[in-house]
């Protein structure tokens, strides 16, 4: 579930109050039972046609594509052509929403699903590296200890409680 609250009254610094507004973000998503809520600030200036409605419509848009194509390869092209943006505006776009760049979101929500993978299922490690894009157990296993601060084989091992980004 995804729901988005805008409010262009609530500050503006801008001396022209029509060349930025502001609106609040609200998501709620729910993975492996567990609901969470992203909220930011986000400042986006007004230019190209677009109106918020289209703007929150592609946020949603992108969050959604980016989710449902977590263990294949997508890149911030495939993400920007989803919703009809140049990569460069929409990275820009993603992270002022998001507070971080499209490919962390990706690499965080991916490492994430692993270490549920790696809890709630018997698969070797390998297959739960190559399902999130991993080229090779070695450097899932860099990225997991790097995210998660224990290794994918000691973390399944001593069902270690994990790091969940949302």
């Amino acid at each position: 579930l995804y729901g988005f609250l805008w409010n262009t009254n609530q500050y503006n610094p801008c001396s022209n109050p029509n060349e930025h507004e502001f609106f609040l973000l609200w998501t709620t998503l729910s993975t492996f039972g567990h609901n969470f809520s992203v909220v930011n600030y986000i400042m986006i200036g007004i230019g190209g046609g677009r109106d918020h409605h289209e703007r929150i419509q592609g946020l949603t848009k992108a969050i959604q594509f980016i989710e449902s194509n977590l263990t294949h390869e997508i890149t911030v092209n495939d993400i920007a052509n989803h919703v009809y943006a140049s990569k460069a505006h929409y990275q820009h776009v993603f992270s002022l929403a998001t507070g971080i760049t499209i490919g962390d979101y990706i690499r965080n929500r991916r490492l994430s699903l692993a270490g549920q993978d790696l809890l709630l299922s018997k698969n070797r490690i390998i297959d739960v590296a190559m399902k999130y894009q991993y080229d090779s157990q070695e450097s899932f296993s860099k990225a997991f200890t790097r995210f998660h601060g224990i290794t994918p084989h000691s973390a399944r091992k001593q069902s270690h409680r994990l790091k969940y980004f949302r």
